[in-house]
């Protein structure tokens, strides 16, 4: 506090079991309670951090002190050293503006909402908005050679078979509303209301996991959207184009 510079520390995984760190986001701090030895308040703000198998880790005091069970793990995937592992995780957290709520997003295409009013990540605030619900992906062979691999035998009738359920990537919420843009790995963009738990896919452009979402701070209409692939684009969510 006397240098007033950002300084690096040790964090421990304690009896959690050290893993990778998928996304973090800090809570809102506590009021100060103490004062410090250079006549500075003090408070001890707490870190949430978004896990591979879908669990949230609360940090306080440099140590991971709570872990959550928030999300489903999705698919496992081949990572860049060969290696088989949790593919998805949770990789998009967000407090809400009002600092009493914290949304998460998961590999299992469900957006949740906790309570974080005590600096820690309670209890659920409402139920959660999936978007697998409104997302009917379905795959149906066109060429004679694959219906003939997924005929039943009986009829001849095609069966279709589910893709991968939608992951989310990145989300935010527009700030005194209920209203919130999801970025997902099918590069879409999502919108929904996580109170009443709708949802709609509003916009299809990118070419890669869409790994970042911002509204406008003042215009209700506007967010911007950053894909792997390394393009960002502006959109117009009343007119759904870019």
């Amino acid at each position: 506090p006397a240098t007033k510079r950002w300084s690096a520390i040790t964090m421990s995984f304690g009896e959690f079991g050290v893993g990778n760190v998928l996304s973090c986001e800090f809570l809102k701090p506590p009021e100060p309670s103490k004062t410090s030895a250079w006549d500075m308040p003090v408070t001890q703000g707490a870190v949430v951090t978004g896990m591979p198998d879908g669990t949230l880790l609360l940090w306080r005091g440099g140590k991971a002190v709570k872990r959550v069970e928030a999300h489903g793990r999705g698919q496992r995937t081949i990572q860049p050293d060969g290696t088989v592992a949790w593919g998805g995780g949770v990789r998009a957290l967000r407090l809400r503006d009002d600092g009493l709520t914290l949304l998460t997003g998961g590999a299992d295409g469900c957006i949740r909402q906790w309570d974080a009013r005590k600096n820690t990540v309670g209890d659920q605030v409402t139920d959660p908005v999936s978007l697998a619900k409104y997302s009917a992906r379905m795959e149906t062979p066109d060429d004679d050679e694959e219906q003939d691999e997924v005929n039943d035998g009986e009829g001849g009738e095609k069966k279709t078979r589910a893709l991968p359920p939608v992951a989310i990537r990145s989300i935010d919420c527009y700030p005194g509303s209920d209203v919130v843009v999801a970025g997902t790995d099918k590069c879409d963009v999502w919108e929904c209301n996580v109170e009443d738990e709708r949802a709609k896919m509003v916009m299809k452009g990118h070419r890669a996991d869409l790994r970042a979402v911002c509204w406008h701070p003042t215009a209700p209409d506007v967010f911007i959207s950053a894909s792997e692939s390394g393009s960002l684009y502006l959109w117009s969510a009343a007119e759904t184009k870019v």
